[in-house]
């Protein structure tokens, strides 16, 4: 039987900022504001987020095309 807790907990330990950041904002509701600052800058420290950053055009938009 799946058990949500142990997956949780698992995630907790092993995940990444960002799986982190998502578990305790849209799972377990339990961050307040500054909790959240805190994960959203090591969020934005990330090479995926500092990567990410290099590709977004002035209008803020990351693709090139409509479906991108």
């Amino acid at each position: 039987m799946f058990d949500l807790g142990r997956s949780i907990d698992f995630l907790l330990e092993n995940g990444r900022d960002v799986i982190r950041y998502r578990l305790h904002k849209e799972i377990l509701h339990d961050l307040n504001a500054c909790e959240e600052q805190a994960h959203l800058e090591r969020v934005m420290q990330t090479p995926d987020y500092q990567l990410l950053l290099t590709h977004v055009k002035p209008n803020g938009y990351i693709g090139r095309g409509m479906h991108s």
